[in-house]
């Protein structure tokens, strides 16, 4: 038996159907007469209860028709939660399936995105009123998300996404990352989650916060508020509020996010008061970056957690929340949504021509409803496919920008690409499989119904059409795969010959020579990891630094060593010396371009000369012994070095010793490169006296 067939199976307890002459199924000859306006007969009567439901069948026998040609002017399933005054349905202004446009036409989810946290207004069961998500934020501060407030948050959210690559929130991510010396991860966490609305565009929903903070706020709060309003189309109140404090442990002081404070309950339909027993609160803390700089990891503590609700994400007893119809969609993200719509437009498109209700999961139809659910759930993209699809996109776009530069011989394959370039594919037949598996059941309740002869094929095309752009990304990053390698066997080939230069020419450039005794692999790896000083670079670099004072040197320099974190300041040595002792320990000239970007903004300032400034402070100082205690407290601030030299000067002045005032002038000339940053300090301090 095949895959198909398997699927398809049709129970021994049914009707066979025929095919007509195109192969497509049809009603039994007994069924299919006068089907236009078919009477319901005690055998189409035993097809519906099996499939959906004894109120379906009641429905018919109250309408007394059932059919695709027919003149309808109410459906099949009548929506229990009508109006009683005037029988009219409650509208909804739910995101439905059908007003998804085609992605080969349309930015597909683009319109459904916005930063402004409006819902598309929802009715709520009990409430006798619709209900909108309103979401509001505080302004951010310091770059980081300060407060959000969800009230109310439903099912009729908008979609949210994920962080952007480039804005300030990604700027304080790589500041906190570097802050922290590289030792953890840092991501732009959501206050609101993308996947209730929260946008990934805007600094006042974003706060730089390591991994490890963001996965505790996901299984702690997040996962629960999702599980309400996503999975039971619950509404909430929801408030997420951040602490910003100092750093007082790093250098400069710098502000980060200290806490994460998470309030919600759930809401009654009428007044929208807190229900009882549905509140939860947890508060995070998180430890400085420079708790991590010293090699620490994970929290300091864990979360604490208050409130009944800490441990449910359900509806809860006579909370508020809306009955969606068959065709309305809760916008999660847009992975699981592409999917799902695909699948899902075929099926709705079957159950309209048979005359299904709308508003099928508003009333108890258990069979189907539960089939339906289940076709949902099994679309939803598994987390290493989506780990797997990010890699990839993201390792594409490497190649690409490679390949653009003529350097894709220059891409490292790296293993965590391999292994989605596995992955990706296998999760994607799994999910394909399960969801031919549900869909498969819910085409044995209806396989009778002409409208179902072609589901599961439509479904099929539908969900390999979706998957297309997937499987083209991999394609094309297999193929510039394939060009890197070989691209980098005909490097490697070229280099062998060059090998015997190699030695001789990295000596003439002041840099070590290569082990020739290695096996050839590794004396390649050292030639290409050995580069030789760009001469230009290096004219540039000195005409730059070589009359920039000692502070503004230092400056720059600084800069620079968080680039390069070996880089050899320059203190007392020349340029030329500085360049040749980083080359040799950097074992590359990349440095040069860093401090080349580095130095330029410090190369067009006009010279600070604190050593000439702190000498005329103190010959014009009316009672230079006056100083003399504000410069010894400098020592615990600077060091003794620069602080013994002003003391020489002060004392000399004090003397009135004109030879030892030109021998100290002349040694806190000498002492400047190199202490340029102490010099500025202890210009700054003795300003003051």
């Amino acid at each position: 038996m095949t895959r198909e067939s398997a699927r398809c199976g049709k129970p021994s307890s049914y009707a066979p159907a025929v095919r007509n002459q195109e192969g497509k199924e049809t009603l039994p000859s007994d069924m299919e007469a006068g089907h236009a306006s078919l009477a319901l007969n005690p055998r189409m009567a035993g097809y519906l209860q099996r499939s959906i439901g004894n109120r379906a069948v009641g429905a018919l026998l109250h309408n007394g028709s059932f059919g695709n040609g027919a003149a309808r002017t109410t459906p099949a399933i009548q929506n229990e939660h009508a109006l009683p005054e005037s029988g009219s349905v409650i509208r909804r202004d739910m995101l439905k399936y059908d007003q998804i446009p085609d992605p080969k036409t349309h930015k597909r989810w683009s319109p459904f995105r916005t930063p402004k946290g409006v819902g598309r207004e929802t009715d709520v069961e009990g409430a006798g009123a619709k209900w909108t998500t309103n979401v509001t934020w505080k302004a951010a501060d310091h770059d980081d998300g300060v407060e959000m407030i969800a009230d109310p948050l439903g099912p009729d959210h908008p979609l949210g996404s994920q962080p952007g690559k480039d804005g300030v929130w990604n700027d304080k991510r790589k500041k906190q990352e570097e802050r922290a010396g590289n030792n953890t991860e840092y991501v732009a966490g959501h206050l609101l989650n993308d996947n209730l609305g929260g946008p990934g565009n805007d600094a006042r929903n974003l706060a730089a916060i390591p991994k490890v903070a963001n996965s505790q706020h996901s299984s702690k709060v997040e996962d629960k508020i999702k599980s309400i309003v996503n999975d039971h189309h619950g509404w909430v109140y929801y408030k997420v509020w951040t602490d910003q404090v100092q750093d007082t442990a790093a250098r400069y002081k710098p502000y980060y996010t200290s806490a994460l404070h998470c309030e919600w309950h759930q809401l009654d339909p009428v007044n929208k008061t807190p229900i009882a027993g549905t509140d939860g609160k947890v508060d995070i803390a998180i430890p400085p970056p420079s708790y991590y700089n010293t090699g620490n990891t994970g929290l300091q503590s864990d979360p604490v957690l208050n409130g009944a609700g800490v441990n449910k994400s359900d509806k809860g007893a006579g909370a508020a929340w809306s009955r969606l119809s068959r065709k309305e969609v809760v916008l999660t993200n847009s992975d699981d949504l592409s999917s799902a719509a695909a699948v899902m437009k075929p099926i709705q498109t079957v159950l309209d021509q048979m005359g299904v209700s709308e508003y099928l999961l508003d009333v108890d139809h258990g069979a189907l409803k539960k089939s339906l659910s289940s076709i949902t759930l099994a679309t939803a993209l598994s987390t290493d496919e989506k780990k797997a699809n990010d890699i990839v996109k993201r390792e594409l776009k490497v190649l690409e920008d490679l390949h653009t530069k003529s350097k894709l011989a220059d891409y490292p394959l790296p293993d965590e690409l391999r292994w989605a370039l596995e992955k990706a594919p296998q999760e994607r037949k799994k999910r394909f499989d399960t969801v031919m598996n549900a869909t498969g059941d819910l085409y044995k309740m209806i396989y009778e119904a002409t409208a179902a002869a072609d589901l599961m094929s439509d479904v099929q095309k539908a969900f390999d059409q979706e998957e297309e752009p997937r499987q083209n990304v991999e394609k094309m990053c297999v193929r510039l795969i394939e060009v890197a390698v070989e691209l980098k066997r005909q490097r490697d080939e070229a280099m062998k010959s060059s090998l015997s230069l190699a030695n001789p020419f990295m000596s003439m450039h002041g840099l070590p020579g290569i082990d020739t005794s290695q096996p050839f692999p590794d004396q390649l790896k050292a030639v290409q990891e050995l580069e030789p000083l760009n001469v230009q670079d290096m004219d540039e670099v000195e005409m730059m630094y070589a009359p920039m004072s000692p502070y503004r040197t230092e400056m720059a320099e600084e800069e620079t060593t968080k680039e390069y974190p070996g880089f050899i300041p320059r203190g007392s040595r020349t340029v030329q010396q500085q360049l040749r002792s980083n080359q040799t320990k950097l074992k590359s000239s990349k440095f040069l371009s860093g401090m080349k970007k580095h130095g330029q903004p410090y190369s067009s300032q006009q010279a600070h000369q604190y050593d000439r400034k702190l000498i005329d402070l103190i010959r014009r100082h009316k009672s230079p012994n006056d100083l003399l205690v504000p410069i010894t407290v400098l020592r615990l601030t600077i060091g003794h070095e620069v602080p013994q030299l002003l003391l020489d000067y002060v004392n000399a002045r004090s003397s009135n010793d004109e030879d030892a005032q030109e021998d100290a002038k002349q040694k806190i000339r000498d002492s400047y490169a190199g202490n340029g940053l102490k010099y500025q300090k202890a210009f700054a301090e003795l300003s003051r006296q």
